[in-house]
């Protein structure tokens, strides 16, 4: 699983301001990092871990530390496609638009209401 963390330099939409490194150039997805390939081996029907779909797994960035960041955006796609009843619920805590910045708390609410997960 690839965690999030907060971008504190200049490079916008990268974790802590870190570029890619140069992907494969045939327009295939880089190789999985081998805590992904133990994702693969969850069946859908348990709780455990799912395999990342393929159209997804494409848009992951190879970090210079060599760490896999999938962006948010795609992360939110996943979800949606996975729990299409469900719901992601945000609130800004701090900053805005006009500060330039933002705190966020998302909130994941199954269909019937529970709040399963929060994090900022």
């Amino acid at each position: 699983m690839v965690k999030a963390t907060a971008n504190t330099n200049t490079n916008p939409g990268l974790p802590n301001g870190k570029e890619p490194c140069p992907g494969p150039t045939n327009g295939e997805a880089p190789a999985a990092p081998a805590q992904e390939s133990a994702a693969r081996e969850g069946a859908k029907g348990d709780m455990g871990p799912r395999r990342m779909p393929d159209h997804v797994r494409r848009h992951i960035i190879m970090l210079r530390d060599g760490q896999a960041y999938l962006p948010a955006a795609y992360r939110v796609v996943w979800f949606r496609e996975e729990h299409p009843e469900w719901a992601i619920v945000t609130d800004l805590i701090e900053g805005g638009c006009q500060a330039g910045w933002a705190t966020v708390r998302a909130s994941i609410v199954t269909d019937d209401g529970r709040v399963i997960a929060t994090g900022m």
